[in-house]
């Protein structure tokens, strides 16, 4: 089952699954100042993964900052996340994605 949820505000309530210790996983995309795209996924929340970005963790991202994170989803099982990231990364420049990033 997929869960999506779009509100990347500053603070988000933590959902049944969350509460009870569950594992969830996401794939996000983060946005910086020159319009650029990173596509990922991960078991962290997005919020903090996006953080790990702009602290330069992550060897793509890093001297490409700062970073917002601007769109996400959330699902139960990870290989589910990963493939949506595939998805998403195989949008990337047409107008699929182009529509997927507008909403936000």
């Amino acid at each position: 089952m997929t869960i999506v949820e779009v509100n990347c505000g500053n603070r988000r309530k933590k959902n049944k699954r969350e509460n009870l210790g569950m594992k969830l996983f996401y794939t996000y995309i983060l946005e910086n100042d020159e319009k650029r795209y990173y596509v990922g996924y991960t078991s962290k929340s997005p919020e903090a993964r996006a953080l790990e970005h702009n602290q330069g963790k992550s060897k793509w991202t890093k001297s490409k900052g700062p970073w917002r994170l601007i769109y996400y989803e959330q699902f139960e099982i990870k290989n589910e996340a990963w493939k949506r990231e595939q998805q998403i990364k195989s949008y990337k420049g047409g107008n699929a994605f182009k529509l997927l990033v507008a909403k936000n």
